[in-house]
């Protein structure tokens, strides 16, 4: 990979964004970059435009919204283990963001990059799948909202389409009596890579799993 050869964008928004994706339309998108970069660098992907999402505000931050989460794609890792309202809701979130790597990377990651590229070593879509979650994909002239479980249709592979971009992921409060666990089995248990990994989802009635 040679920078010199590569375009870098930094849209300030979304509408700049779309119009670069319109006129552009082999770039590639950089979310935190972390797992881009390593592609290129391992020459997995090839690109000579990137078009940086980082200035992009709008994508930025965690609320509520219509009794659910909504989490900005742009919004890391950190964030997500720091989230008051993620641990609140959804603790398992913020345990599959802490088995991610290190400090370092997981400050830079973000879940909009977690989930877009479909890497199936991934930490955040097993919690996310089974609590419901949802994500919209916009581009210039409309929006969608899709079930997470639709999103993936193989590795590395999305139903994402060209001039896309995922911008938010909204999570359901789950209801009383239900959690949601993380497990991964990695080589290392220094926040390596997960060889496998799972999520589970369970309510209680009268005692009892429902």
């Amino acid at each position: 990979m040679i920078l010199s050869e590569i375009r870098f964008h930094s849209p300030q928004n979304l509408a700049e964004a779309f119009k670069l994706l319109e006129e552009l339309k082999e770039a590639r998108i950089a979310a935190g970059g972390t797992d881009l970069f390593v592609d290129m660098k391992q020459g997995l992907i090839e690109a000579r435009d990137i078009i940086s999402l980082q200035k992009i505000e709008e994508l930025k931050g965690i609320g509520k919204k219509d009794k659910r989460i909504r989490i900005g794609a742009m919004v890391t890792a950190q964030e997500i283990i720091s989230s008051s309202l993620i641990n609140q809701h959804i603790p398992a979130l913020a345990d599959a963001a802490r088995s991610m790597a290190s400090y370092q990377i997981r400050s830079m990651a973000t879940i909009g990059g977690n989930i877009s590229s479909a890497v199936p070593s991934a930490d955040l879509p097993p919690a996310l799948i089974v609590a419901d979650a949802t994500v919209e994909l916009k581009c210039s002239g409309s929006s969608r909202e899709v079930s997470l479980s639709k999103f993936f249709t193989g590795p590395r592979e999305t139903i994402c389409q060209t001039g896309e971009l995922l911008t938010f992921i909204f999570v359901p409060f789950l209801p009383p009596n239900t959690g949601i666990s993380y497990q991964k089995f990695a080589l290392r248990e220094a926040n390596a890579l997960a060889v496998a990994s799972v999520a589970s989802r369970l309510t209680l009635k009268d005692g009892k799993i429902d």
